[in-house]
């Protein structure tokens, strides 16, 4: 600030408001700031189960949900781009009931992959022979190789007997890029299952059943690379007797043909009927943390996260972070501004006497192994267990999307919000600060921020 600024005063008198204004600035920068609200669905529809995968080629976050109407359950997709304008809502699945699903990518921009469950025929609730009350769900596949634009036709990728009265549920989806193999796990009511695609153009193989496998349901699969470059599939899941649950990992080093390395991560007995269990969650970046996983799951009826930092050899305890019953905990790995630190966000629908179903959201300094509490505004919420978090290098701070459904309204809607960051530290920051230089107050003025303004109103009170 120029001591001939139309100010008019002397910029050592002010050097403790200075300080403070700082301090305040600094808050700000450091503290959670959410963008506004976007609404992605249809409010004339029934709007549930979102997904989200942000491409970090392109910034553009791609979501997936149920829209749904008296007569269909569509598959809707959304894009949302980095200056918040979304496309058009398409609906990539209109011929079947659709449910839950996943999205993910290459991260070259185009290439998407997306599967999810969905009843044999629309609106018949006896498409499985055997009479089966609430229909039959197989496992549908879809693809865009031009980040979205279009899409192949869904392909049911398992139903090998159309007589098959058993569901298949929940479906999880990896592409190994350096492979070109895509898997696919689901459960279809006893042990959990899984198919192959071994390149781009080739099909599916026919369904195959993990032999070690009991009663399970919830599951969760990622890749990693050995010293070798070669790919590890991690696949984490949930085997139950009840009253006794067992959260369960194992990998494979050939492109899932066998599996090894069975381990049993956590052991629960369940209390009472309404106690809820693991509902496993699992992550993995090779870019941004080699050789890392972490699982987010629910245990004695509170978040948790553990993680492995040597491929799934050994796990570090359960690491508490947040006390409440929910639903399934959602997580992303971050990568930080100037490779300091990585983080892993989390997303939770909690349950709480006191404040009422709301999301809770913070991160995991996986260096320190530190679990931060952030500000969530949202008092959207529904008991659905599909709601998501992704993120992205936005300049010197960190883009975390959340995507989730408020069954608060009628119908319920998908709602999506980002939260920016800054990896700036506090010395970093100070050190900016004290390399003043003179400039004009029209100048300031002109190039004023929302950040900035906190500043100069504190300064201007100190002036009166």
């Amino acid at each position: 600030v120029s001591t001939q600024s139309t100010w008019g005063f002397n910029l050592m008198k002010i050097e403790k408001s200075i300080v403070l204004a700082m301090v305040v600035c600094l808050f700000v920068q450091l503290h959670a700031e959410w963008s506004p609200i976007i609404t992605i669905s249809d409010p004339k529809s029934e709007n549930t189960f979102p997904e989200i995968y942000i491409d970090p080629a392109t910034k553009i976050a791609h979501t997936l949900f149920i829209d749904s109407t008296p007569n269909e359950f569509r598959l809707a997709y959304v894009k949302v781009f980095p200056d918040k304008s979304k496309s058009p809502i398409v609906f990539l699945e209109k011929a079947h009931r659709a449910r839950l699903s996943q999205i993910i990518g290459e991260g070259d921009g185009k290439h998407l992959l997306v599967t999810y469950d969905a009843k044999r025929t629309q609106g018949d609730n006896n498409a499985c022979a055997g009479g089966v009350s609430n229909g039959c769900y197989e496992i549908f596949f879809t693809e865009s190789f031009n980040g979205g634009d279009t899409w192949s036709t869904p392909v049911m990728i398992e139903h090998d007997n159309p007589k098959d009265v058993n569901d298949r549920k929940g479906p999880r989806i990896i592409y190994i890029k350096e492979t070109q193999e895509t898997l696919i796990t689901y459960w279809p009511n006893g042990p959990m299952a899984y198919t192959i695609r071994k390149t781009k153009s080739s099909s599916f193989t026919k369904e195959k059943v993990f032999p070690f496998s009991k009663t399970t349901a919830y599951q969760s699969v990622v890749y990693t690379l050995n010293e070798n470059k070669e790919p590890i599939i991690h696949f984490t899941y949930v085997n139950w007797t009840y009253p006794e649950e067992h959260l369960m990992y194992v990998q494979s080093h050939d492109g899932g043909e066998t599996w090894v390395g069975l381990k049993d991560l956590v052991f629960y007995k369940h209390q009472k009927t309404s106690d809820v269990f693991f509902r496993p969650y699992m992550i993995a970046n090779q870019d941004i943390a080699p050789g890392k996983v972490f699982i987010a799951f629910i245990w004695n009826n509170n978040a948790h996260i553990m993680w492995s930092t040597d491929n799934g050899k050994t796990w570090s305890k359960p690491l508490l972070t947040h006390k409440g019953t929910g639903i399934a905990p959602r997580i992303q790995l971050c990568k930080s501004i100037k490779g300091k630190s990585t983080k892993v966000y989390q997303l939770y629908a909690l349950k709480d006497a006191e404040k009422g179903s709301h999301y809770v959201f913070g991160y995991l300094d996986i260096e320190s192994n530190k679990y931060t509490d952030l500000e969530m505004p949202f008092t959207y919420y529904s008991f659905n267990w599909d709601y998501g978090v992704d993120c992205y290098e936005n300049g010197n701070k960190i883009s975390v999307a959340a995507i989730l459904e408020s069954d608060k309204d009628d119908p319920s809607q998908i709602y999506m919000a980002f939260n920016e960051r800054s990896e700036m530290t506090l010395s970093e920051q100070f050190t900016i600060a004290h390399k003043i230089i003179s400039v004009s107050y029209t100048h300031l003025r002109a190039h004023e921020t929302s950040l900035h303004l906190v500043c100069r109103l504190l300064l201007e009170k100190k002036k009166k």
